[in-house]
């Protein structure tokens, strides 16, 4: 987590409040360590639509946090009440920036495995939320089935689906077309 890696970074996210939004992280850590374009192209989003989205009184899940989710700790400052989850390697550096960012009234951190739905079921209502937010998780073609069905499991006909994906990486690209294709 933040302690392997390469040098310690700060990426900050600036809400049009005024208020920073800062996450720390080494590159080099990890896919899940790494605050990636998404979780800030859907900070964006959620910043500036704030209002129109009525954020103030809905809740909201994360699917794939990442230990750096600059989205769901903006989500945290915009929202009722944020959950932000991943799997168990990313949970303390994830939790950890939780606190430091101030909010552990409203935001929650969960153990999610896409792959062991039953496990979901146990800490996460179906419905709970009224938005629920991903970016950046479409990395590995055997996650996208998991991912596909943890959405349908925990939404509804009512649950807004925020996703924000960037096309291409330093040293990636995701096959979209592909994960597109299943739904």
């Amino acid at each position: 987590g933040i302690l392997s890696g390469g040098q310690l970074e700060t990426a900050t996210f600036k809400l049009k409040s005024g208020v920073d939004v800062s996450v720390q992280y080494r590159s080099g850590a990890g896919l899940g360590f790494t605050p990636w374009p998404g979780s800030f192209a859907l900070a964006t989003f959620l910043d500036e639509r704030a209002e129109a989205l009525g954020l103030r009184e809905k809740s909201a899940l994360e699917l794939g946090s990442g230990a750096c989710s600059v989205c769901g700790l903006v989500a945290g400052h915009l929202c009722r009440q944020v959950v932000l989850s991943d799997r168990p390697e990313v949970g303390h550096d994830l939790l950890l920036h939780t606190r430091q960012a101030g909010l552990s009234e409203k935001v929650t951190v969960k153990i999610l495995d896409w792959n062991h739905l039953d496990d979901i079921l146990e800490v996460q209502v179906p419905g709970a939320a009224d938005i629920i937010l991903i970016s950046d998780v479409v990395y590995y073609p055997m996650l996208w089935k998991p991912l596909l069905h943890t959405l349908l499991l925990l939404s509804t006909q009512d649950t807004l689906v925020l996703w924000a994906n960037c096309d291409g990486y330093a040293h990636f690209t995701p096959d979209l077309a592909g994960f597109l294709a299943l739904i």
